[in-house]
């Protein structure tokens, strides 16, 4: 069996910011099999890669055994997973519940029905072989800095999950199958999704969070650190909260005199919102940001939320955060 050992006769490498699941499909139809054929011969015995999330952790096994295969780095590897984002997105990576600013894609056997795989179709249609990044799985990540157009977390057509790697299922005699960029429920091609411009609330604020975007899609510096990025997920929180997010958002709608406005907490983590919602979400907990101390200190003077919710389940907040917030405590 040629699998048997030693590199794999056709390896081509990952492409920029490519996502681990993404690139071992392509391994997979260079070398002329299916995905279940190629799990079942290169990776024989160990767990079916595809009833997981395969990019949120970094399978030690399978690092290793396709750094062997293809002559890649397990650091390069290691770089197409989510956990990689371990000290730049979030503080701490774990691999059941909830991971901070990562959409979920509630895998359901080798189904997902969670909307957690986003795409750009301008960056699937100029890509010379269709290939999915790994930014796209980042929930505050919800359009595109170069096509400035808004991603979208599901089909158009069909409004079903992206599942890239079902595309060749209920085909048994074709080996070389749809690419990546086919709906894998009605064969609907994503590049075809009609463009949506961006559109933003606030000038003021915008450029901030279109530095984050940009600097995350292009695997350069992030604009904003990490202890910011963990404040931005806080305010996010407030917003959707049970407790104080319907007054939170009168508020911010009625400051930014955003014409027409209306927004309304959907009680969900932010990660589990659909694409619209982030995108608001992010905009809004983006503009309190801008000017944070300022605009917290107006929250609490209107009463629109009490000073103990701005810190509740924020577990490690920084330190310039937690000393501000204390200030509001009447009682100290």
């Amino acid at each position: 069996m040629i699998f048997s050992r030693g590199l794999f006769p056709a390896h081509p490498k990952p492409h920029k910011d490519e996502v681990l699941t993404s690139w071992v499909i392509r391994l997979a139809k260079a070398n002329g099999l299916k995905l279940q054929a190629f799990n079942r011969i290169v990776f024989e015995g160990k767990p079916d890669l595809w009833n997981r999330d395969m990019d949120r952790k970094s399978y030690g096994w399978l690092i290793d055994e396709l750094s062997v295969r293809t002559n890649c780095s397990q650091d390069d590897i290691f770089d197409l997973t989510l956990q990689s984002y371990e000290g730049t997105l979030f503080q701490y990576f774990h691999d059941v519940g909830v991971l901070k600013w990562i959409l979920p894609l509630n895998v359901y056997h080798r189904k997902r029905t969670g909307f957690g795989q986003q795409y750009c179709s301008e960056c699937l249609r100029e890509d010379e072989e269709p290939y999915f990044r790994k930014h796209w799985r980042v929930a505050f990540n919800t359009f595109c800095s170069k096509h400035q157009i808004m991603h979208r977390d599901r089909c158009p057509e069909c409004y079903y999950p992206i599942m890239f790697h079902r595309n060749e299922l209920g085909k048994p005699n074709i080996f070389d199958g749809p690419e990546m960029c086919f709906c894998s429920t009605c064969e609907f091609d994503l590049r075809d999704s009609s463009p949506q411009p961006v559109q933003f609330i606030d000038e003021e604020s915008s450029p901030m969070f279109s530095d984050l975007i940009h600097s995350l899609q292009t695997s350069s510096e992030l604009s904003l650190d990490i202890e910011h990025l963990a404040v931005l997920r806080q305010f996010c929180k407030l917003i959707n909260s049970k407790v104080t997010g319907q007054k939170l958002c009168n508020f911010l709608i009625k400051q930014l005199r955003i014409p027409g406005g209306s927004f309304a907490p959907n009680y969900l983590t932010f990660e589990a919102s659909g694409i619209d919602h982030r995108h608001m979400t992010t905009q809004l907990a983006n503009w309190i940001l801008f000017d944070w101390e300022r605009r917290l200190e107006k929250i609490w003077k209107d009463k629109v939320v009490r000073y103990n919710y701005f810190s509740k389940d924020f577990f490690g907040p920084p330190n310039w955060y937690s000393i501000t917030v204390q200030r509001y405590n009447r009682r100290k």
